[in-house]
């Protein structure tokens, strides 16, 4: 079986296996700090709907409303249907549009650079740990990123038919944006995106076949009305989509992204060893996180790319494929990158580390996997060759050991190189933050407190790795057993040991109440939450 051949079995066999290591470990992800909102936001979406928008509550002057709701009305209709817990099943969806977002990088590679680095790409993204983590339970991000890889991989592959698109390819190009901006606005950066990459294709197309001037400008027409239809389908979609967008349709998306440009500027976050409003964070901030976060393997692909770009630039004449291939490549750096130096350049508040930003990350692993794939491929015997490949396998190998030691704490990786690795920067503490609600030991009821959790059992009780703990004696003396959500998870605490059942809380902190403590949720935890890993950077520093 030639290469190629073998490269196609080895990715669908990869993408299948993803499919069925994440679907039946779905289980030991519990609830992150957005799901509560989250959920119901998806309550009133369905109620919208299903009231032809009398139940007004979903288009609420709140910041809820300005988030799109396809993934919502998605998942919340599937936790209606499904015999699972209404988190676990949000959780499968969410899982769905990771793997969208992981056969799009495939697809993104494997035209781009052929099946090996379509194989490559799939690889490096499903070995990336902050990526792989947040797949389970971030709601917010993750269906985005989702999204937002179908359509780039959309606009991608359609560009190649440039100016003369087909009109199923108008169709799928206006679908995918729009469900993509209706999961988050944002993604209305596609509708620029597309019309850039498509003029750029029709420009290189006509320069090498020498079109006459009459003929570019019936070109030029017919493909201006191909991307207006693709803006006026794709905008139908986002508001279809979306409750608060249907109540002024142009208007209210234009407000949401503005709003998000500069979005809860006051929120006072952890960083670099200091507490200060997420304002005032280093306009570096995203690209710190990336650099502390992202495994070696991007750095090494970076590297290749460099080298065999030198060697492009050095040909004297490229052939049209080989000139399109350039042109979008160009393009998806731009799309992946552009969007962080823009943030770096307005210095846009920022919080929560990189998880705003993991739409761009199937995109460098696309271009990783591209660059390390033409690389090896025309220096793969040479010592070079055999010297890179060993270096990706090495630092593969390394990191699916590092999100194996972690499991199912992916989500917190940090890399050796600029992090330090686990031992210094992403040690895993377990907290419970607990609302003092009669004024024990001194404190003002209704005040939080700290509890430290312990994976050690005197016992010799069996803790399962991903779901026991132990709550300290001291702390359940003599109280009625404490329904809570542990590392996001329905709990019952009681006296040095807890099982996972129990009500969910609604809201925090609860308020001050008299008499035993018991009933509803009383405790927040940090713990498996993606959004509140913020002071993770200095975690790395704290640990030297």
């Amino acid at each position: 079986m030639a290469l190629p051949a073998r490269a196609r079995t080895a990715s669908a066999l990869l993408l299948a296996l993803l499919a069925a290591v994440m679907l039946s470990t779905v289980r030991d992800y519990g609830m992150t700090g957005d799901e509560g909102v989250q959920h119901r936001y998806a309550r009133r979406v369905l109620h919208w709907y299903a009231t032809a928008g009398a139940d007004r509550s979903a288009v609420a002057e709140e910041d809820i409303s300005m988030y799109g709701a396809f993934f919502e009305g998605l998942a919340e209709a599937a936790a209606s249907v499904s015999p699972l817990d209404p988190y676990d099943t949000r959780h499968v969806v969410n899982v769905l549009f990771a793997l969208a977002a992981f056969a799009a990088a495939l697809r993104m590679g494997r035209h781009l650079g052929g099946p090996e680095a379509g194989l490559l790409a799939l690889l490096l993204l499903a070995l990336t740990p902050p990526f792989y983590g947040h797949a389970f339970n971030n709601p917010k991000d993750i269906p985005f990123a989702g999204a937002f890889a179908v359509a780039v991989a959309v606009i991608l592959v359609v560009s190649d038919r440039s100016p003369r698109l087909r009109r199923r390819d108008v169709v799928a190009a206006g679908l995918a944006i729009g469900i993509a901006a209706g999961v988050r606005v944002a993604g209305i950066a596609l509708f620029g995106f597309s019309a850039l990459l498509w003029g750029a294709v029709a420009l290189v197309r006509a320069r090498v076949d020498g079109a006459e001037r009459a003929s570019l400008g019936r070109d030029a027409a017919r493909l201006g009305l191909c991307w207006l239809a693709v803006v006026a389908l794709g905008w139908t979609v986002m508001v279809l989509a979306w409750p608060w967008a249907q109540l002024a349709p142009i208007r209210n998306p234009l407000r949401a992204l503005g709003a998000f440009s500069r979005f809860w500027e006051t929120m006072v976050v952890f960083y670099d060893g200091e507490y200060v409003p997420n304002g005032a964070v280093s306009r570096f901030y995203i690209p710190r996180w990336f650099a502390l976060t992202l495994p070696e393997t991007y750095g090494i692909a970076a590297v290749l790319g460099g080298l065999g770009l030198v060697g492009l630039v050095r040909r004297r004449a490229w052939p049209l494929q080989t000139r399109l291939a350039i042109v979008q490549s160009a393009w998806l750096a731009l799309v992946a990158l552009g969007p962080v130096g823009w943030v770096v350049l307005r210095h846009t508040p920022l919080y929560d580390g990189l998880r705003h930003f993991l739409f761009v990350v199937p995109l460098l692993a696309v271009l990783g996997g591209v660059s390390a794939a033409s690389y090896l491929r025309h220096r793969g015997r040479r010592p070079d060759g055999l010297l890179a490949a060993a270096l990706l396998a090495g630092s593969a190998l390394l990191t699916f050991s590092d999100m194996i030691a972690l499991h199912p704490y992916e989500a917190i990786y940090f890399n050796r190189l600029g992090a330090g690795g686990l031992s210094r920067g992403g040690q895993i503490r377990h907290r419970l933050l607990v609302p003092d609600l009669q004024g024990r030991r001194g404190v003002a009821a209704g005040a939080v407190r700290e509890v430290q959790l312990s994976r050690e059992d005197p016992g010799g009780r069996a803790l399962h790795p991903a779901a026991d703990f132990l709550l300290p004696e001291e702390e359940g003396r003599g109280a009625a057993p404490l329904h809570a959500r542990l590392d996001g998870r329905p709990a019952e605490l009681r006296a040095g040991h807890h099982a996972f059942r129990g009500p969910p809380s609604d809201s925090w902190p609860p308020r001050p109440q008299s008499g035993p403590v018991g009933g509803d949720a009383a405790v927040r935890v940090r713990g498996r939450a993606p959004g509140l890993c913020g002071g993770a950077v200095d975690e790395k520093r704290a640990a030297r």
